[in-house]
């Protein structure tokens, strides 16, 4: 077999390893076929398994290899002085990586209850003279995601657009939403239409596994919190689920997970 027909194999085996990092992450990896990959970005047209095998057995695990100094690398047959360098880079770039982690942790903003929510929403909004609505996205462990902010124009009704926020929070996996809106020239008091869209996203939200948590009306000098509202339409979709399984002979579990797959 020629040299040209070696490197053909050599770089289809690259591809089919990146492949696979890509369909299946690097938990689909044993420890030698990560670092086989990761060398293939340095060292060009030659196969990184047998190096690859070598300094797992020459520094004893995964992340000794990462803690190894470049002198250290620089004493392996085939590493050479790019590789020496990349190699401690990884493992410090790793360390950088997880340290912002926990600080972004330990920074989160944790929104646990209704007060906490309206307090977060005073501390960085204000009414204004336009009306907003506003979705705060928490993950399961009621950290602040994102806040989704929709605009009124003048002070009409603001409208949101359903698929669009759904689309949205999906994509940022939130477990938790909680939904204010401004009323700047009116009572806090829920309107029809109010109601009305509430329980339209809330019954959404809840056939994605997602709780609408809360839903807070702000006006210049005070605020309604639409609880009862909102305990009583979940009552209502538990009650409805509960009588169509009953005619249906189905378990109501089997029910509305059919309900959230269709959605």
């Amino acid at each position: 077999m020629s040299q040209t027909n070696k490197i053909n194999i050599h770089a289809g085996h690259r591809q089919r390893l990146k492949n696979k990092a890509s369909d299946f992450g690097l938990s689909a990896f044993n420890d030698h076929e990560v670092l086989e990959l990761m060398l293939t970005y340095v060292i060009p047209q030659k196969d990184t398994n047998p190096l690859a095998h070598k300094l797992l057995n020459e520094f004893g695990s995964f992340y000794k290899v990462f803690e190894a100094s470049e002198h250290e690398l620089l004493k392996i047959d085939g590493v050479g002085k790019e590789t020496a360098r990349f190699i401690p880079f990884l493992g410090a770039l790793t360390e950088r990586i997880e340290k912002s982690k926990r600080s972004a942790y330990k920074n989160r903003k944790i929104l646990r209850s209704t007060k906490q929510c309206a307090d977060y929403f005073l501390s960085n909004y204000t009414v204004g003279n336009t009306e907003h609505c506003y979705f705060i996205c928490l993950d399961e462990q009621h950290a602040l995601i994102k806040t989704i902010e929709y605009t009124g124009a003048d002070s009409a009704l603001v409208r949101v657009n359903l698929n669009d926020l759904l689309e949205q929070i999906r994509k940022l996996n939130a477990k938790e939403v909680v939904m204010i809106h401004t009323h700047p020239h009116g009572s806090v008091m829920p309107s029809e239409e109010d109601i009305k869209s509430t329980c339209q996203i809330f019954k959404k939200l809840f056939y994605l596994d997602i709780m609408l948590k809360a839903h807070l009306i702000f006006n210049e000098s005070t605020h309604y919190s639409m609880d009862k509202e909102i305990q009583d339409y979940r009552n209502y979709l538990i009650e409805l689920e509960a009588e169509l399984s009953r005619k249906n002979n189905t378990n109501i579990n089997q029910i509305i997970t059919n309900r959230k797959m269709s959605n």
